[in-house]
Parts: C-alpha cells; structure tokens; sequence
C-alpha cells in the first residue's frame, strides 16, 4: 500500500489542493492511530458521508462541494478500486468499492416521536377520555 497506493493517490490530491495535501502520508486517510488499527478502512477520521438511501443527502452534499464530489467519484473511486483489483461500486454491482470503503456513514436520525392528542371532555354521560401515555422511565422526553 505505501509503495503503490499512497504514492498515486498523493498525486491525484495533491494536484487538487497542493497545499493541503503537500504532506500526506498514511494518517491522512487510515487516521491519527493507523498502524495502532492495522490501518483498517473505512476511518471515522474522513468526512461521514449520508446514508447509501439518503438521495436529499447526497444531493445537498453535490450541491456544497460539486468539485469535491466530481474529483471524489471521477478520480479517486475508480484510481482506489483499480489499485486494490476490484470493480467499482454501481447501482448494478452494489459489491464494488466506492465510497464508504473510504468513508463511514452519518449516523440515522431517530424517528420522530408523534404527537400525543389533547385530552377531550367526555360526551354527556359518557366515559372519561382515555389517559395520555405514560412518560417513559429514565431522562423522559
């Protein structure tokens, strides 16, 4: 990896941002504890990306950084897969590498608690309206 795969890859990124990336070195993409984690992939250390269903994501994330996105999925997606001898991710072949063999996911959010209806009077002669459900234990809502 060292001898193939960081040397090509530092130059695709180094001709993006020549400043930035003038010192890259393993770290920059396995994270500050690299060898301590045999370098293992994908590093919580690069920017999470959205969850592989989230289209509004991705599509705000295309919006924020076109370039960062073109160079990522033109340049990088097929240059990693080439040199570690796998296809690329497709919609068609969903095994491929691409981005999250990099990158970890955003987390999902948590589904929105409903609302609890207002309490109504009872109807003349009728029964009570029915309790609100009860707080759950712990720290509530």
């Amino acid at each position: 990896m060292k001898k193939t795969v960081l040397p090509t890859m530092k130059k695709l990124f180094v001709a993006v941002d020549k400043k930035h990336y003038a010192a890259m070195n393993c770290q920059t993409c396995h994270g500050k504890k690299a060898v301590e984690n045999k370098f293992k992939m994908p590093s919580a250390e690069l920017p999470k990306l959205p969850q592989p269903t989230d289209q509004a994501g991705f599509m705000a994330l295309q919006q924020k950084k076109p370039e960062v996105v073109k160079f990522m999925g033109t340049q990088v997606k097929p240059t990693m897969a080439k040199l570690l001898g796998k296809a690329e991710w497709e919609p068609n072949n969903p095994t491929g590498f691409g981005c999250y063999g990099c990158h970890t996911k955003m987390e999902t959010a948590a589904a929105p608690t409903p609302p609890v209806p207002p309490a109504t009077k009872p109807a003349a002669g009728g029964a009570p309206p029915p309790a609100p459900p009860a707080a759950p234990a712990g720290k509530g809502w």
